[in-house]
């Protein structure tokens, strides 16, 4: 009970005991006490929100199962890509691999790319991005209930990002045409920028992999704002 009561997920009421708005939504996740004591931390930690950092605090909750790494070889790369996020560390183990590893996939690399780069057993990414993304939106959640509304539409563009494993310039085409993907997505707007409105069917249908329903659907989605 004390345990509780400390970090706020129960408390004293002249009848008892209550469980708090905290208390209670992290009974209604499936999500283990110890994660959403770290996240209530992070999120009272003050000032503007650092999405890397969030990224790392929510690599080292029990939640997410790690990316682990292959073998002896170096870990610099990993340590290189996280203090390009300025976040300094001194052990890299698997947790700063699978941030290292969400970062790179948010960048559009592929498992592949992550796997020959970290030395790491990546065929998991997109699990642990998928996973990444909720745990990102209960961050979101607990910052409400907190009354901490600073950088809350920015955690909505990194679940996003996360879950299509998309830059953020990409995220109009990827959550608005159904099954696009990231690497059409890539293609059309590498060749027409992110403005769709003026591209014809036939333009759209030399990009490679977008069919005449595909080619469809953008136009539909796009000319529609005109």
């Amino acid at each position: 009970l004390d345990f509780l009561m400390e970090h706020g997920m129960i408390q004293a009421v002249p009848d008892g005991l209550r469980a708090t708005a905290f208390g209670m939504l992290i009974a209604k996740s499936n999500y283990a006490v110890q994660t959403a004591v770290r996240l209530k931390e992070f999120a009272r930690s003050g000032g503007e929100v650092d999405m890397s950092r969030l990224i790392y605090e929510i690599c080292r909750t029990p939640d997410l199962i790690p990316i682990s790494f292959k073998g002896r070889k170096s870990r610099d790369p990993v340590r290189d890509r996280l203090n390009r996020a300025g976040l300094f560390v001194v052990d890299v183990g698997n947790d700063e691999a699978t941030a290292a590893t969400l970062m790179e996939w948010m960048d559009e690399r592929s498992e592949y790319e992550i796997e020959n780069a970290f030395n790491v057993y990546a065929a998991s990414t997109r699990r642990a991005a998928y996973e990444a993304s909720r745990l990102v939106k209960f961050h979101r959640e607990i910052c409400q209930v907190l009354g901490v509304y600073t950088g809350l539409d920015s955690m909505e563009t990194l679940t996003a990002r996360l879950y299509y494993g998309v830059k953020e310039e990409l995220l109009p085409l990827v959550v608005g045409i159904k099954r696009l993907g990231r690497r059409r997505a890539r293609a059309l707007v590498d060749a027409f920028g992110t403005d769709l409105r003026y591209v014809s069917r036939e333009e759209l249908l030399r990009i490679e992999g977008i069919g005449p329903k595909t080619a469809e659907n953008i136009l539909k989605k796009y000319h529609s704002h005109d």
